[in-house]
C-alpha cells in the first residue's frame, strides 16, 4: 500500500495488485469518514490492544484527511464526529 501511495504522489502508474490496496484501503477511509459516531471496543492484551485494530487506526491515520500537522503538532480533523 505505501508503494502504491507513493506512486501515486509521484504520477506514476499502479499495477492491478496495488491499485486493489490502494482503491481497498481508501474504501475503509471513507467508510470511516462517512460514519456519524464513533465507537472502539477491545481487549486488552499485554496491556495494548490486538493487532488488528492498531492496523485498522494506522489505515484510517492519513494526514490531510483524518488529521493535519501543524506547527504545535499533529491536529485532528474530524471535530464534528461523536467518540
Amino acid at each position: 500500500v505505501l508503494t502504491g501511495w507513493g506512486k501515486l504522489r509521484n504520477g506514476d502508474e499502479l499495477n492491478q495488485d496495488e491499485q486493489q490496496k490502494v482503491d481497498r484501503f481508501s474504501e475503509i477511509l471513507e467508510e470511516f469518514l462517512s460514519a456519524d459516531k464513533y465507537v472502539f471496543v477491545s481487549p486488552m492484551w499485554n496491556l495494548s490492544f490486538p493487532p488488528v485494530l492498531k492496523a485498522y487506526i494506522d489505515a484510517i491515520s492519513i494526514a490531510g484527511k483524518t488529521f493535519k500537522y501543524t506547527a504545535e503538532g499533529p491536529q485532528g480533523l474530524l471535530t464534528d464526529k461523536k467518540v
